[in-house]
This record gives structure tokens, C-alpha cells and sequence, in this order.
């Protein structure tokens, strides 16, 4: 939907943007709305931009490394960090386990919930672990937040999608059931482990 690059925007307009999709469908939309000549939407990979080494000051990415395998969590942060000038800013808003000694038993259940839930191979980690990846990748923890997962809960899907959006996804989630089924799922894994699942979000820097 560009949410989170329309508040950039509107901070920041005076640099060039880059913004990587890749998703067909979203990324022509994406190009519809954001066609500043300053900004161009890429329908490409994560892991392989495509971009050349150190052209960029600042990184976000959001809410798509927990859906990697861990393998390919490391390959799209070593693209990042390729691509990133030194001391350049890399932000991350992904899923996170808690506490930081959430029984493996319990982690292992929600990783494979999660992943049957949503059909892929989501990894949600805990703090330690994804702070761990991105210093093996090069990079330096500037600082960490956490907040409630509330993805699936009606005003948080109010609040990304708009109200008439949010309308809409209802009334198609009901039209298709096999789409119901796998959200209804994703839905009570997340109130299921409400204690143990949450939102991190992670600020990096490359040396």
C-alpha cells in the first residue's frame, strides 16, 4: 500500500527513493501512486537488487524476513549491506518471540503453527537471534523496540488498509473460502501466542 513510504515522503523529499517489491500486481499500484520522478517502485528480489555497492544512506524493510528461511534471511541482509555506504542505516520491522528464554518447545510450536498457518516458511526469532544475524552480517544494533502483535485485529487492519480497503478484504475473505480458512488459521495462532509473539523493530548500522 506504500504506507510506511508515504510517511518518508513526507518527511524527506528532497532525496531519491528506491523502493523494492516483489509482488507484480503491488508494484505497478505502487508505481501509480508513487511517480515522483525522484522515486522509482522495483519489481525485484530482496536478496538481488540489482543495485550498485554503497549508492544507499538508509534501509527499511518491513514485515517480510520473518516469511525467510533463516538461510535467506542472511542472503537479503547481505545484499543490504552491499548496497549501503558505510555508516549507512539499516532498519528492520519484522515478528519476534518472547522472553528472550521462551522455551524451545514452545518456539518450535509456533514456528511450525505459523508456517502451516500461512503457507510459508515463517521464521518468527527471538531479540537475541535476529540481533545476532545482523552483526554476522556486518552491521552495528543502534537500538531495538518492541510492540504488540496486531496484525490480524480489526482497527490495526483499519489503520494500514483504510476503512473502505478494510471493507473490501471482509467481504473478499468471505467470498473465498479456501483465503478464509488460511486467514481464520494465521488468526488464532496469533491470539493463541499472544504472550509469546511480538513485533521488533531494529535499528542497524554498517561499519
Amino acid at each position: 500500500m506504500g504506507f510506511t513510504a508515504s510517511i518518508i515522503l513526507q518527511k524527506e523529499s528532497k532525496k531519491t527513493y528506491r523502493g523494492i517489491e516483489l509482488n507484480k500486481e503491488a508494484a505497478e499500484r505502487l508505481s501509480k501512486t508513487i511517480n515522483n520522478g525522484k522515486y522509482l517502485i522495483i519489481n525485484t528480489s530482496a536478496s538481488s537488487i540489482g543495485l550498485e555497492n554503497k549508492c544507499a544512506d538508509t534501509i527499511i524493510e518491513e514485515a517480510m524476513l520473518t516469511m525467510q528461511a533463516d538461510h535467506r534471511k542472511e542472503e537479503i541482509m547481505g545484499e543490504v549491506f552491499r548496497i549501503l555506504k558505510p555508516g549507512g542505516m539499516y532498519g528492520i520491522h519484522e515478528l519476534g518471540l518472547i522472553p528472550d528464554n521462551i522455551e524451545a518447545d514452545v518456539k518450535k510450536d509456533i514456528q511450525v503453527e505459523s508456517a502451516q498457518s500461512i503457507k510459508v516458511n515463517a521464521r518468527p526469532l527471538i531479540k537475541d537471534e535476529w540481533c545476532n544475524m545482523l552483526k554476522k552480517a556486518g552491521f552495528k544494533i543502534k537500538s531495538v523496540h518492541s510492540s504488540p502483535m496486531h496484525l490480524l485485529k480489526l482497527y490495526r487492519i483499519i489503520e494500514d488498509e483504510g476503512l473502505l480497503r478494510t471493507i473490501k478484504i471482509i467481504f473478499n475473505i468471505f467470498a473465498h473460502p479456501k483465503e478464509k480458512e488460511k486467514i481464520l488459521a494465521m488468526r488464532k495462532v496469533f491470539a493463541k501466542y499472544d504472550k509469546q509473539i511480538t513485533a521488533f523493530a531494529i535499528i542497524a548500522q554498517k561499519h
